[in-house]
């Protein structure tokens, strides 16, 4: 995800990532403990609600977001409309687990 993706979904993920806190808590532990992984348990409590947020997201905010993936560098395949969704959920699902793990290892008490 580029600065300006992550700028432009900052409320988007943070909605994500608020949307349920045990589940957040528990990502955190996940990462924690396993250290890093392809793929943890808890991350699929998060894509339902990337996906809905991702699906809500108004017009202009996915042209901008169009025009952001068009000029990413490296460069990526062709985005098509009926993928934005799926491509862009996927992002922010990264992103929620990269804050996840920054916070993990914030945590001093568990």
């Amino acid at each position: 995800m580029t600065r300006n993706e992550k700028r432009i979904l900052g409320s988007a993920i943070r909605q994500v990532i608020q949307h349920d806190k045990s589940a957040w808590l528990q990502l955190k532990q996940e990462i924690w403990e396993l250290g890093y992984q392809s793929y943890y348990d808890s991350q699929g409590d998060f894509l339902a609600a990337a996906e809905r947020v991702v699906s809500r997201l108004p017009l202009d905010v996915r042209s901008t977001l169009c025009i952001e993936w068009k000029i990413a560098n490296p460069k990526r395949h062709e985005l098509k409309e009926e993928s934005f969704v799926a491509a862009y959920t996927l992002l922010v699902l990264e992103e929620v687990i990269e804050r996840a793990r920054v916070a993990a290892y914030r945590t001093v008490n568990w």
